[in-house]
């Protein structure tokens, strides 16, 4: 069998653009995605394991001000955006009962 090409996508929140790549990989290739918002209605059912990371958001905050520079307050104004489109999906998606597997941290 031949190569296969994988087209990723990965939005750079940062400057508010996507990064697009493309990898040339094996047919027999294990593909890993990681992100927000994988559950969703239109993406969950293509999966054929996921895990999902449950964490507190005052812990997640924390890692991100970290890891990113951002506040580490979930209800400050600058996460805002993120912070009500978490409780939106958490509500709307329920990734804990979607999820192969659900680890607690």
């Amino acid at each position: 069998m031949g190569e296969e090409v994988v087209e990723t996508a990965r939005f750079d929140h940062r400057v508010d653009l996507p990064r697009i790549t493309r990898e040339i990989v094996s047919p027999s290739a294990i593909l890993i995605i990681d992100g927000i918002f994988l559950h969703r209605d239109e993406l969950w059912t293509l999966w054929d394991y996921s895990i999902f990371l449950s964490v507190p958001f005052a812990l997640a905050y924390q890692r991100m001000a970290l890891r990113d520079g951002c506040d580490p307050n979930p209800e400050a104004d600058s996460n805002h955006r993120y912070h009500a489109g978490q409780l939106i999906y958490l509500d709307r998606c329920r990734p804990e009962e979607r999820a192969t597997l659900v680890i607690k941290g």
